[in-house]
């Protein structure tokens, strides 16, 4: 999976210099996340969402990162693992590029 990333970003590096990570946290399976508003069967574990988004943030360009679709109203209990994912993602490798809050709109230096 990681590799999907490493190739979809080795595209869109041949068409632009910069660019912009986005992730629809809906793309995580309900297990993972209930707290979405369009909840879909199947998706991923975060597991896996980290392993793409720290691969994709490796690659040159990216000029920041937009995390939605997070529903706190759909999270009483907070048992969605935001906070270590956030750190993990924003400690991940990268050239000169590091995602600092993952629920806001972050430009990467």
């Amino acid at each position: 999976m990681t590799s999907a990333a490493i190739a979809a970003t080795a595209r869109l590096l041949r068409r632009v210099d910069n660019w912009w990570l986005h992730v629809d946290l809906d793309v995580l399976s309900t297990d993972a996340l209930p707290a979405v508003d369009y909840p879909q069967p199947g998706g991923l574990r975060w597991s896996e969402l980290e392993a793409l988004t720290a691969a994709a943030l490796r690659a040159p360009g990216c000029l920041g990162m937009t995390l939605c679709i997070y529903n706190p109203d759909l999270d009483p209990a907070a048992r969605t693992p935001t906070a270590s994912w956030t750190t993990s993602v924003s400690s991940a490798p990268a050239n000169s590029t590091r995602a600092d809050s993952v629920l806001t709109e972050t430009r990467c230096p």
